[in-house]
């Protein structure tokens, strides 16, 4: 492929073209902003982003405030991705793979920029043990002690709507949120969109086990059922093929691979979930303790080490994936790269070494006993809000209203005219939106205010 053409593809799949055509009158000239700065305001504001500052990264409920949360993670995600981005924009542009105007514009960094900040933005209260406990209790409705109303209701679901609640995953859950459940349309650009997308896949053709993926984007699901046909409005207008990523996609991956393989392994050492010496050990154990000799001064305090290792490490891990991306740039825009930029990368070797150093965050009893807390508090709620929703005959939204439930999900769920939810998998989506929508310390408050 020439550089014509991937400088053509390139701009095909950036091009700021909303998925709804907007009313709003042309901007003052005081308002320079470009379309994607505009999406980044959009999505700052917003409840759901405000939202993860009380959902947990790895520690739920934390007292020490040092700690990450969904929100500092997401601000350091946006950060590493946006300065990727403008690496990646100053090499291409040297090559001659991206055309001036865009690259003055600076694009590709600030669509990164948003999508780092809302790369989270479906997590349910709790992280991935919720996520996990979702799943659970869809499947098990066919034997679950529960109201005969709530199992036919679900039996009636096609196979992939069933799938999208056995497989509930916050990615998917993010994207519904971004095209579907703000209080006001978000409608942002489709290349924010499409970027945000890390697994293009609906939830059937996805979740394959590692022995049966095609590649790793493959073991999760990216959209919902009911969004596949927004989701084909993206792809084709962007001239993405089907089940391609989003060349952006990959860097925002590898963002947030570099703060959670990187910042998580602070927060483990501070709230004495490991020590340092598992650190070096660790390191040792993968034949990389000369990287430490390298490039962390021996004379310095345990605080000092952490911080030295945070900084040195992500800045290698940083430029690599650059490097990677740029090097790799045509068989990114073709969809023929299927790896991740740090496993394709020099830094690959240490990867596995902070993997394992992060089993000891989720195994720590401070995060284990609150999540153990949350899974029950979550489990009631599903029940509760299920049982009422499916089995009262005077079902009203006052009466669902009058137990704390979001009234805005509710009218997303309702066609005009009703003042119910129509359909069986709109009612179980509307249960798992108004849920994984919470933050944690509200889902324990609700679990207890409707017992």
């Amino acid at each position: 492929m020439t550089n014509r053409n991937i400088s053509t593809k390139l701009r095909q799949m950036l091009q700021p073209i909303r998925l709804q055509h907007s009313s709003i009158a042309s901007r003052p000239e005081t308002d320079p902003r470009t379309p994607f700065e505009s999406d980044y305001s959009r999505v700052l504001l917003s409840a759901p982003l405000r939202r993860l500052q009380d959902k947990a990264q790895v520690y739920p409920l934390a007292e020490n405030d040092f700690v990450r949360t969904r929100l500092t993670h997401s601000i350091e995600v946006s950060r590493f991705a946006k300065d990727m981005g403008r690496g990646i924009e100053e090499l291409l542009y040297k090559k001659g793979l991206l055309d001036a105007d865009i690259h003055q514009a600076r694009w590709i960094s600030s669509i990164l920029e948003v999508v780092g900040l809302v790369h989270d933005i479906g997590n349910p209260p709790f992280g991935h043990t919720t996520e996990k406990y979702i799943q659970s209790f869809f499947k098990n409705i066919p034997n679950a002690d529960i109201p005969e109303p709530i199992k036919k209701a679900y039996q009636s679901l096609t196979p992939r709507q069933r799938s999208d609640f056995e497989h509930f995953d916050g990615n998917a859950q993010g994207l519904r949120i971004l095209l579907n459940l703000g209080v006001v349309n978000f409608n942002l650009t489709m290349p924010t969109l499409s970027a945000f997308i890390k697994y293009p896949y609906d939830s059937l053709t996805g979740n394959k086990p590692k022995n049966e993926a095609e590649n790793h984007m493959q073991e999760k699901f990216g959209y919902f059922d009911c969004n596949e046909a927004e989701y084909n409005t993206i792809y084709q207008t962007l001239g993405l093929q089907p089940n391609q990523r989003h060349p952006l996609t990959f860097v925002l991956e590898a963002a947030d691979d570099i703060a959670y393989l990187v910042c998580d392994i602070e927060d483990g050492a501070k709230v004495g979930a490991f020590g340092i010496e598992d650190i070096k050990q660790t390191f040792d154990k993968y034949g990389c303790q000369q990287w430490l000799v390298d490039n962390i001064p021996s004379q310095i305090n345990d605080e000092q080490f952490l911080h030295q290792l945070r900084i040195k490490m992500q800045g290698q891990m940083l430029n690599a994936c650059v490097e990677t991306f740029v090097n790799h740039v045509e068989q990114i825009v073709n969809g023929t790269f299927m790896q991740d930029l740090i496993g394709a990368s020099p830094m690959k070797a240490y990867k596995p070494i902070f993997k394992e150093l992060d089993i000891y965050n989720f195994k720590s009893h401070a995060a284990v006993d609150k999540e153990e807390m949350g899974k029950q508090a979550i489990g009631y709620l599903l029940q509760y809000y299920m049982v009422k929703l499916f089995t009262d005959n005077h079902l009203s939204p006052e009466t669902f209203m009058e137990d704390g439930f979001s009234e805005n999900y509710w009218n997303k769920a309702c066609e005009e005219g009703n003042s119910t939810p129509s359909d069986a998998y709109k009612k179980f989506m509307l249960i798992t939106d108004y849920i994984s929508g919470m933050t944690d310390g509200y889902t324990l408050q609700l679990a207890e205010r409707v017992r």
